[in-house]
């Protein structure tokens, strides 16, 4: 493929996936027409399927798109430093305040709940959770616990960016590593009575 092509293929892909995101703003993604979708595009459906399959496989691909953007990020911050955890998720947090309006359509977007989950099975975030959860001799408890703390995390993190109100990442940071801590260490304290 010589580069005009690749040059060709970028900018398709990048077309779609603002079309998409446009669109995803109006409607879920169960009622997006492909039709609609390579209209606004400006593309024509043929060159579509030359690239995805279907518009979930597309969303998936911007949610991957994200999703390497964040962990860049995330090794991007220094090992060395003394508050590695919330700088971690204070990296993450600017990224979604950086994009906020993409932020609000892939975490809220009721066809892929596991967009969210996916940010925890990045290596620089679920290492850390793991990390804090490796005392647990109970793993049926261990796993509840890591659930929990996704789960919420996830539903602090759609309250957060959908807030007019300006609450800094750092300050969010916080409030989840707290909560989380906490959680943390009021299960490891019943598991050990």
């Amino acid at each position: 493929m010589d580069k005009s092509e690749n040059k060709r293929v970028v900018l398709t892909k990048q077309l779609l996936r603002s079309a998409l995101l446009e669109m995803l703003k109006e409607v879920p993604i169960r009622d997006v027409s492909i039709r609609e979708l390579c209209n606004r595009a400006g593309i024509n459906r043929t060159t579509f399927y030359n690239h995805y399959a279907s518009q979930y496989i597309l969303f998936d691909d911007i949610c991957q798109q994200f999703l390497n953007a964040i962990s860049k990020r995330l090794k991007d911050v220094k090992a060395e430093d003394v508050e590695l955890v919330h700088k971690r998720v204070s990296a993450v947090l600017e990224y979604f305040e950086e994009n906020r309006e993409c932020s609000v359509l892939l975490l809220n977007n009721n066809s892929e709940s596991s967009f969210a989950e996916r940010i925890f099975d990045l290596p620089e975030i679920g290492d850390l959770l793991d990390e804090t959860l490796a005392d647990f001799k109970d793993q049926r408890k261990k796993e509840a616990v890591r659930s929990f703390t996704i789960f919420g995390s996830r539903r602090l993190l759609q309250e957060w960016i959908k807030q007019d109100e300006h609450i800094s990442p750092e300050e969010e940071a916080a409030l989840i590593l707290e909560i989380g801590r906490q959680v943390c260490a009021d299960s490891q304290g019943a598991e050990e009575t």
